[in-house]
């Protein structure tokens, strides 16, 4: 929870880049994560493709950090990821 509360700290641990499948976007693409960020500890791996949190899609990058930017206060995050051809849906609940 306190790793949300600190945005732009969180926005320096990895790096974002639009995602699309078939020229349609489809998500937000991780990569370049920072030992030990948030996105580690949450499970994440470089060249995931983040597609949905808590059931809303991702679609642009502005989109992506007013998502985080909601997720201040809430007790859990659900996220969908493509990762290898594999799409996983993670839970995660905040402390």
């Amino acid at each position: 929870d306190a790793q949300l509360q600190n945005l732009s700290k969180l926005l320096t641990q990895a790096k974002a880049i639009p995602h699309q499948m078939d020229g349609k976007p489809d998500g937000v693409m991780i990569d370049d994560i920072v030992p030990g960020s948030f996105y580690e500890k949450a499970g994440l791996k470089n060249l995931d493709v983040i597609r949905k949190i808590n059931g809303k899609p991702v679609t642009r990058m502005e989109q992506s950090v007013q998502m985080f930017q909601a997720l201040k206060g809430q007790n859990s995050i659900d996220i969908e990821i493509a990762r290898a051809g594999d799409v996983r849906h993670p839970h995660y609940t905040i402390h």
